[in-house]
C-alpha cells in the first residue's frame, strides 16, 4: 500500500482509508461494548485485520501470567474461512522473538526467513507454511503486555508501509480493549457472586442462629419423651398391648432427634473432625439402612470400583457428616420418584476432573484445582424446574408437601466445610443428578478401633446432683435414677448447683451438668466444682453436638459428655462409665 499523496492515487488512498475508518468503527462498537463475547469479537477482529491488512492468516495469542508462554485465541485462516485456536509458543523456544516483543510497537520483517527475531521459526513453521512478511503487534492493557496479534502474508517478499503498520498496531489496541471489556465481565459477575455470597451469609447467620436455638430447646423436650418411654417399657411386659405403641413413640422422638441434628449442622453448632477414609466403604455400609428405610419401592444401584477398591483415593473427611451427605442426598432422590417404583444411582469416580464452567459449582470457591473424587446420586424422577434450581440449597425451601427443607441445606453446609463442592445436573422429566466433589488426600486410612469390652455395671448407689434448667430434664433424669438406686438432688440454675455443690460436697457420688443454663453457666460451675473438688465425677449435657463445644471441657480427667436427648440406657452406661474413670 502506498503513502497517502495528491492526483487520482491519492484520491483512492482516501477513499480506502473511509472504508477502513467505518470498518475498524464498527468492529471497536462490535468487541468493546458491555455485553461482548469475547470468543466472538476476536473471530471478527482476525477477520477484518485479514481483509483490511489483505494478509492470509491472522492470529490472537495471549500470554500467561509469566509471560512465558503465548496461547493462541484465535487464528484465521483466509483461503479457507477456518478458525482455530489452542496452539502455543513458549519462550524457552523462542528466546529472541519473545524478547523483541517486549520492547516493540510492532514487529515488521518484510523478509521473514532472514530476520533474526525470526530465526528460531523458519524451518518448523514459518517456511512450511510459505509466510515470507509479518507483523506482529504486542497487546498492552494498562500498560502490560498481555499478548500480540500476528498477520502473516505469504507469496512474494513485501513492504510493509506506515500505514499498515499503524493499523496492525490499531488491531493490537482493539484486541487489548476486547480481553480488557471479557476481564471486566469476569471481574463485575465475581462481584456479583461475591455479594450473593454475602447477602446469603448474612440471611442463613440469623437463620442458623434460629435453627441453633430449635434445635437445642427441641432436644431438651425430646429427653423428657424418650426417657419417659423408656421407663414404661420398662415396666411393662413384653406381651402388653402397650409396647408397640410406646416403641412407635420412641421411634418417632429418635426421628426427631435426627432433624434436630440436622438443625444443629446447619446452624454451625456441629464442627467437623476429619479423618482419611475410603467414602466407597462408608456408601457401602450404609446401603442396607437405606434400603430398609425407602421400602421395596426404591431401588439403589451402587456403580464403581468394587470395594475396598485401591483404585479409589482416599478423602479427608468426618464419617458421620459425610453419611449424613449421602443419607439426604439418597432421601431427596428418592422424593423424586412420585411413581409406584423408582431407582436411585449412587456413582463414585475417581479422580474426578472438575467441571470447565466453574459457574457450575455451588460453594466451589475453596475447591483446590486437580483431582478430586466425585460421589454423583442419580435419579429418574421428574428433574428440577429453573425456579427450584435457584432455590434447591436455601434453608425450609421444599416443593414437598410434607418437606422440611432442610437436607439439602445441610449437605450444602457439610460440603463447605469439607472445602468441596456440588454440581446439580437435572432436565425437566428424566431425572437430577447431584455430584459432591472432596479433596484428596495422600494420608492413609486409620484402622478401625476394636469393638468396645461391655461395660461392667457398677453398684447404683450414692447421691447424684442434677442441674438443669428445664423441669421436664430434670424430673425424667431423676426418675431414670431412682430406678437405678441413685439418690438424686436437684439445681435448677447454675447458681443453685453451686449452692448445692457447696452444701453436700462430702457427699457427692456424680454430678449431671447441664452447660447451658442461665444465671450461671455449666462451664462456670465445672469450674468451681474443679477448683473445690478435682475427683468428683462431672457428667455434663447439652442440647448441642459434642463437636461444637471445647475439647478440652469434656475431655478432661473424671468428665464426659452426654448430647441430649438420651434415654434410660444411655444416661446409665454414660454413667458408668464416668464412674469407672480413675
Amino acid at each position: 500500500m502506498a503513502e497517502t499523496g495528491d492526483g487520482p492515487e491519492g484520491a483512492l488512498e482516501h477513499q480506502l482509508m473511509r472504508v477502513q475508518m467505518r470498518v475498524l468503527a464498527e468492529l471497536a462498537a462490535e468487541i468493546g461494548g458491555p455485553r461482548s463475547d469475547l470468543r466472538a469479537g476476536l473471530r471478527r477482529l482476525t477477520e477484518v485485520s485479514c481483509k483490511l491488512l489483505h494478509v492470509a492468516r491472522a492470529g490472537v495469542w495471549r500470554f500467561d501470567e509469566a509471560q512465558k508462554s503465548l496461547e493462541c485465541l484465535d487464528l484465521y485462516d483466509a483461503a479457507t474461512g477456518a478458525h482455530s485456536d489452542g496452539a502455543q509458543m513458549r519462550a524457552s523456544d523462542l528466546p529472541a522473538y519473545f524478547d523483541a516483543l517486549e520492547g516493540a510497537r510492532a514487529i515488521v520483517s518484510d523478509d521473514t526467513y532472514s530476520d533474526p527475531r525470526l530465526l528460531e521459526i523458519v524451518d518448523d513453521y514459518l517456511r512450511p507454511l510459505g509466510i515470507t512478511s509479518m507483523i506482529d503487534a504486542p497487546i498492552r492493557v494498562r500498560g502490560r503486555m498481555v499478548g500480540v496479534v500476528c498477520h502473516e502474508h505469504c507469496g512474494p517478499r513485501r513492504l510493509w508501509s506506515a500505514l499498515e503498520q499503524t493499523l496492525a498496531g490499531t488491531f493490537a489496541d482493539f484486541a487489548g480493549i476486547a480481553l480488557e471489556a471479557h476481564e471486566f465481565q469476569l471481574e463485575r459477575a465475581r462481584s456479583r457472586r461475591l455479594e450473593d455470597q454475602l447477602e446469603r451469609a448474612r440471611k442463613l447467620e440469623s437463620l442458623g442462629i434460629l435453627a441453633g436455638g430449635v434445635a437445642h430447646d427441641f432436644n431438651n423436650l425430646l429427653v423428657g419423651i424418650l426417657g419417659n418411654a423408656g421407663l414404661c417399657l420398662q415396666d411393662l411386659p413384653k406381651d402388653s398391648p402397650l409396647v408397640p405403641l410406646l416403641e412407635d413413640i420412641q421411634g418417632a422422638a429418635n426421628q426427631a432427634a435426627e432433624l434436630a441434628q440436622e438443625m444443629l449442622a446447619y446452624s454451625g453448632k456441629a464442627t467437623f473432625k476429619s479423618e482419611p477414609l475410603r467414602l466407597d466403604e462408608l456408601v457401602r455400609e450404609l446401603i442396607p439402612a437405606l434400603e430398609r428405610r425407602l421400602g421395596p419401592r426404591i431401588t439403589i444401584v451402587v456403580r464403581g470400583p468394587p470395594s475396598p477398591s485401591p483404585a479409589l483415593p482416599v478423602v479427608d473427611g468426618d464419617p458421620a457428616q459425610l453419611r449424613r451427605v449421602v443419607i439426604n442426598l439418597v432421601q431427596n432422590a428418592a422424593e423424586a420418584h412420585t411413581g409406584a417404583t423408582g431407582e436411585i444411582e449412587l456413582e463414585l469416580r475417581a479422580h474426578a476432573a472438575l467441571p470447565e464452567d466453574p459457574s457450575r459449582l455451588i460453594l466451589g470457591e475453596r475447591l483446590t484445582p486437580g483431582p478430586h473424587l466425585a460421589l454423583c446420586v442419580r435419579d429418574r424422577g421428574h428433574g428440577i424446574s429453573e425456579d427450584a434450581r435457584a432455590r434447591l440449597f436455601d434453608p425450609f425451601f421444599t416443593t414437598k408437601v410434607d418437606g422440611r427443607g432442610l437436607g439439602l441445606a445441610v449437605v450444602l453446609g457439610i460440603v463447605a466445610g469439607h472445602r468441596g463442592a456440588i454440581q446439580v445436573d437435572s432436565e425437566p422429566g428424566r431425572g437430577s443428578a447431584l455430584t459432591v466433589y472432596l479433596p484428596l488426600t495422600d494420608a492413609a486410612p486409620r484402622p478401625r478401633p476394636p469393638p468396645p469390652l461391655p461395660l461392667e455395671r457398677r453398684p447404683a448407689a450414692g447421691l447424684v446432683l442434677v442441674a438443669d434448667d428445664e423441669a421436664i430434664v430434670r424430673g425424667v433424669t431423676r426418675r431414670i435414677l431412682d430406678r437405678a438406686g441413685y439418690r438424686v438432688l436437684e439445681a435448677e440454675d447454675g447458681v443453685d448447683a453451686v449452692a448445692v455443690f457447696h452444701a453436700r460436697r462430702g457427699e457427692l457420688t456424680a454430678v449431671i451438668l447441664d452447660l447451658t443454663m442461665p444465671r450461671l453457666g455449666g462451664q462456670e460451675v465445672l469450674s468451681q466444682i474443679r477448683e473445690h473438688d478435682p475427683e468428683l465425677r462431672v457428667l455434663l449435657t447439652s442440647g448441642f453436638s459434642r463437636e461444637a463445644l471445647d475439647a478440652r471441657l469434656i475431655d478432661a480427667p473424671r468428665t464426659a459428655f452426654l448430647q441430649k436427648p438420651f434415654n434410660p440406657s444411655t444416661l446409665l452406661s454414660a454413667l458408668d462409665a464416668l464412674r469407672a474413670q480413675r
